[in-house]
């Protein structure tokens, strides 16, 4: 630890008022405070945020504010365990490209909304100063989303230059960028008036302002206190250290301040935003080691954002609720348990496993289940990673028994590994379900279990819920699994008024979950909503699926298409394979039908390419 410095410490670092003598400074420095200081210089402007909910607050908590928090919260615990936050890196890469894509549609929207209303009122008109005042904060904020983005690009350039495969030059340029968006900002936030003092000083340079001077004071301290600690402690000062110290030594901007506090008001109690809230106050204070998001509370966050805040933040505090939990207890259970529960079973009884899986997911529970984990996993020890999970890292394992599990060779290593646990705590850890009554060395024949056969995976799911904490009815109806078709080719009739409109079709890499909506009995929408889902567009020029034969050169820039029948629309996953779904048939409850129900014809080109012909003789029946 550094020691407790006072306030009014003396500063011997060189002056650092710009971008370019931060940059000169660093070069000299350790590399890793790079990472330090662009995250500190990224918190500062936090409160910023606030300036994107002048419209449409609802979209914009989901889409900017949540993702921006997220890569904030990432990047402060990427500096802080260097060693174990690869999921964390690619959930603050996520999300703050998705933050600065959703600010930069903003912004041209409300830039558009000024333009198109001037053509019809006066520019003198009240509503056009409103428009004006909407478009110029979304304008401030984005510069904080921007200095996010950079801090998130510093950490993860920091990383390559680590690795070897890049220069320190880009984590300085990278640096300097977080603290120009960052300086504009501040700057915004205040009116701009460094541009307006600028111009009053006819081209004079030498002015100062109150808010820049005090921003850059503030990146002066967090040098001073590298700098100090360095010496005192004789080593590398981490994040951990400069965490103790508030973000602005010398006291909360009036500006920051008061966006705080608008901040605060503006997150509606549903939402669950209190994580968020104490960990950034945590932050300002100098006390955010006491109040941490933890890795495992950004793994599942990063996971989780795209189904809105509501669901996001429930996950975040399932995980906190069984961390407080586990950690008032007297066992050696990890403080920070990335999985509440682990799945552990023959690969005979995967289908009813799944199923299990995806009810657990759709609580916003962190449950391990190997297929949502295979890119993880993927180059890692097996041996290593499974052991790590059924000894260490969940809070339980459901043990699915049957004769098949006990003669394989993995699942014997994870039964060791999750009986080992069970005997050094002497607690309830394995929740053993039985599909028969094999007998299982190791496992007590007076540790009562549940029988598979007495339950549907969902009421199995809703039991390891009630289990762990979780009430039964937490979240909402709409958050079951849809219904899926795992085939890469095939047809599928479904009810496209049930579980919001949600189908799936193909598995794992291949895997499309699909979303419609009604329309007409002749004409049908779908959404590129689901996180699978990266474009959907609408072939004119084929009426069959095999008569497609170039899916990437198709137009997927809009969010919804609306195919009639006989036509065929295209998705393209988030892994890149292309799905194409051929309308068949479309009944409308309220055109005569009894029912709302879509006929459809699928395939799923899976080896990478975008032609469809292969699939010629095999759908013409």
């Amino acid at each position: 630890m550094i020691g407790n410095f006072p306030r009014d410490m003396e500063i011997t670092t060189p002056p650092i008022a710009d971008s370019n003598s931060l940059a000169l400074w660093l070069k000299e420095k350790p590399q890793n405070w790079a990472s330090l200081i662009a995250t500190r210089i990224a918190l500062r402007v936090a409160p910023i945020l606030r300036d994107t909910l002048c419209a449409d607050e609802e979209s914009r908590r989901a889409h900017i504010v949540l993702p921006s928090l997220i890569a904030l919260a990432a990047v402060s615990t990427s500096s802080a365990q260097f060693d174990r936050s690869q999921d964390v890196r690619r959930a603050a890469r996520t999300a703050a490209r998705s933050a600065t894509e959703a600010m930069a549609e903003f912004y041209s929207e409300t830039q558009m909304n000024v333009i198109h209303s001037v053509e019809v009122v006066p520019e003198e008109h009240l509503y056009i100063h409103e428009l004006e005042a909407d478009r110029d904060s979304v304008s401030v904020a984005a510069h904080a989303v921007d200095a996010i983005v950079y801090a998130v690009q510093t950490t993860s350039e920091l990383f390559d230059v680590v690795a070897g495969v890049a220069s320190f030059d880009a984590v300085l340029d990278s640096v300097t960028s977080t603290a120009n968006e960052a300086h504009c900002a501040v700057d915004g936030a205040n009116g701009y008036k460094e541009f307006h003092s600028a111009v009053e000083c006819d081209g004079e340079e030498e002015f100062e302002l109150p808010h820049i001077s005090k921003f850059w004071r503030a990146i002066q301290r967090d040098a001073a206190y590298l700098e100090t600690g360095a010496q005192y402690a004789n080593k590398a000062v981490t994040s951990e250290n400069l965490s103790e110290y508030p973000l602005w030594p010398d006291g909360i901007p009036i500006w920051a301040s008061r966006r705080w506090a608008e901040f605060k008001d503006a997150m509606p109690p549903e939402e669950r935003w209190g994580k968020w809230i104490n960990w950034y106050e945590a932050c300002l204070l100098g006390k955010s080691s006491n109040c941490g998001l933890h890795i495992a509370d950004i793994t599942v966050a990063g996971k989780e954002w795209t189904k809105g805040p509501a669901i996001t933040n429930a996950a975040i505090e399932n995980l906190i609720e069984f961390d407080e939990h586990s950690n008032n207890g007297t066992t050696d259970a990890p403080k920070n348990p990335d999985y509440q529960v682990a799945l552990s079973f023959a690969g005979e009884q995967r289908d009813y496993v799944e199923e299990v899986a995806r009810h657990l997911e759709a609580r916003s529970i962190a449950v391990f289940y190997d297929d949502f984990e295979s890119a993880q996993l993927w180059g890692k020890d097996a041996a290593e990673e499974f052991h790590k999970v059924y000894s260490t890292h969940a809070k339980y394992v459901v043990m699915f028994i049957s004769s098949d599990y006990d003669t394989k060779v993995w699942t014997r290593y994870e039964r060791r590994a999750a009986l080992s646990r069970m005997v050094k705590e002497e607690r309830e850890y394995i929740l053993p379900v039985r599909f028969d009554s094999t007998p299982l060395p190791g496992l007590l024949d007076t540790i009562l279990y549940l029988e598979a056969n007495k339950y549907s995976p969902a009421e199995l799911a809703a039991e390891i819920a009630n289990k762990i904490g979780i009430p039964t009815f937490d979240g909402k109806a709409s958050d079951v699994p849809p219904p899926r078709m795992t085939s890469p080719l095939g047809e599928a009739k479904f009810d496209y008024s049930s579980y919001n409109g949600r189908y799936i079709i193909g598995s794992g890499v291949a895997e499309f979950e699909t979303k419609w909506s009604k329309a007409s009995n002749t004409s049908i929408h779908i959404y590129n909503d689901p996180t699978s889902i990266h474009g959907v567009a609408i072939d004119r020029d084929a009426y069959a699926i095999h008569e497609i034969t170039k899916a990437s050169s198709l137009d997927y820039t809009s969010r919804v298409q609306t195919p009639t029948t006989g036509q065929v629309v295209v998705l393209r996953n988030q892994n890149g394979l292309y799905a194409a779904v051929q309308i068949l048939k479309i009944k409308d409850n309220t055109r005569g039908d009894n029912s709302d129900e879509l006929h459809i014809r699928y395939a799923i080109q899976g080896n990478g390419t975008d032609s469809f012909e292969f699939f010629r003789e095999s759908l013409e029946w």
